[in-house]
């Protein structure tokens, strides 16, 4: 019974949102590549704004990369929305939020993403 209860409440939620986001990370020998993706959940086609903020923090300081853009999704469509390439060393972190908005502004979907340094 509890199975049941949580499989109707998974399908309310993805009911409630229009569509789904997230990132992908990719490492290579010295970067990492970072993609926001997004999936209309939605019957019929709308647009979005989408803001892909990444903080990244090394032995040289710290910087701030921001992508962001309108997009439009139709039914079931799979859309990638930006990738950025990010210099990467095992004294290197980053934090990375995709943030979808609707046409009023309105949060619909998000994701986020976290590398710790492996060395200080």
């Amino acid at each position: 019974m509890y199975a049941l209860l949580f499989i109707l409440c998974s399908t309310c939620i993805d009911v409630l949102n229009p569509c789904r986001a997230w990132i992908s990370t990719k490492e290579t020998a010295q970067d990492v590549i970072v993609t926001g993706h997004c999936r209309s959940l939605a019957a019929q086609a709308a647009t979005y704004k989408y803001e892909l903020l990444l903080l990244r923090r090394g032995p040289g300081g710290q910087s701030s990369n921001k992508q962001q853009g309108h997009f439009e999704l139709k039914p079931g469509q799979t859309v990638t929305l930006s990738e950025v390439r990010l210099n990467l060393d095992e004294r290197t972190s980053f934090v990375g939020q995709l943030r979808i908005l609707d046409a009023a502004g309105q949060l619909v979907a998000q994701d986020s993403v976290r590398h710790v340094a492996s060395r200080p």
